[in-house]
């Protein structure tokens, strides 16, 4: 039972990029094929290069998908903002870093689709690097374009 609902939990993954003003979502494991399907390598890259540059350490400027609406996690009540940072800390904790993120590739920044805990839980043991999959922003426009890549 426990194999299903890690299972279920998996499928269920979804990550979300802004790609030229618009918002995409994606199965991630419909996105790891589309990576081998397409023969994508695993790079190492540098732990503290990418916490800096991909990843607010703070929760000031993020933004939380509720439902259908995405809401500032400043604007959530003082209980709830809580208890997401506390799963945030139980998800980093849990995460492994046997399994690569993934990067969206985009003009003027580096994106991270899947993987951010895993990035932070790096940066918190003190790795040097990571093992990441870097796909270009394009290759993304046109998977969706192709139909090879589908968005929720």
């Amino acid at each position: 039972m426990k194999y299903i609902k890690l299972f279920e939990a998996f499928f269920d993954n979804i990550g979300s990029i802004y790609i030229k003003g618009k918002m995409y979502d994606f199965r991630i494991p419909e996105l790891y094929n589309f990576i081998k399907l397409k023969n994508y390598k695993i790079e190492e890259l540098d732990v503290k290069k990418l916490y800096k540059n991909c990843l607010t350490n703070d929760f000031k400027n993020i933004t939380i998908k509720k439902g259908n609406k995405w809401v500032k996690f400043e604007d959530l009540p003082k209980k709830e903002q809580d208890r997401i940072i506390d799963d945030e800390n139980k998800q980093i904790d849990k995460s492994s870093l046997i399994y690569p993120i993934i990067i969206i590739k985009q003009k003027n920044e580096n994106t991270i689709i899947d993987g951010n805990h895993r990035l932070k839980k790096a940066f918190n043991i003190g790795s040097d690097k990571i093992k990441s999959y870097i796909i270009p922003e394009k290759d993304i426009l046109d998977a969706i374009e192709n139909k090879e890549l589908t968005t929720v």
